[in-house]
């Protein structure tokens, strides 16, 4: 598999929405958004109620580990569903930047589109992968695209 190959009109697209310029005002709007409702909805007395024990870092630890290895997991998911054309550590990347185009991207665009355009590769349906065959089930439906180029 070629790891360039050029981008169609609809992944140039994509790649010019996800400009540093256009995404730095929708970053500065959020930080700000949340700045000015912790200081307008901050309250020292209901904040000094928490209970800060060795419990209650325990679950904080938890939850964050959580999210460690639900992005762990969706990397590995890239891997295996892209036949290895991908590195680990390029999938890893590879979901931030999907993560990150999801949450700044309007509900309405379809941002699962930000990945492959940013690899450079284009998609296809996975009941034509090794993994189809393993599943029991329609893999197509319930594990997505396949990615190749």
């Amino acid at each position: 598999m070629a790891p360039h190959q050029p981008l169609d009109d609809r992944e140039k697209e994509v790649m010019r929405s996800l400009r540093f310029s256009r995404l730095l005002i929708p970053i500065l709007i959020g930080i700000g958004v949340v700045g000015y409702l912790l200081w307008d909805q901050f309250d020292p007395e209901e904040f000094a109620k928490i209970q800060w024990r060795l419990h209650t870092l325990v679950w904080i630890l938890i939850a964050f580990g959580f999210v460690v290895v639900r992005h762990i997991v969706y990397a590995l998911r890239l891997y295996i569903l892209s036949d290895k054309f991908f590195s680990f550590r390029k999938c890893i990347e590879l979901i931030f930047i999907w993560e990150f185009s999801s949450a700044i991207t309007p509900n309405w665009i379809a941002t699962t589109a930000a990945a492959p355009a940013n690899a450079g590769v284009r998609v296809k349906p996975l009941s034509h992968s090794r993994s189809a065959a393993r599943a029991p089930f329609g893999a197509g439906e319930a594990l997505g695209a396949r990615l190749y180029s």
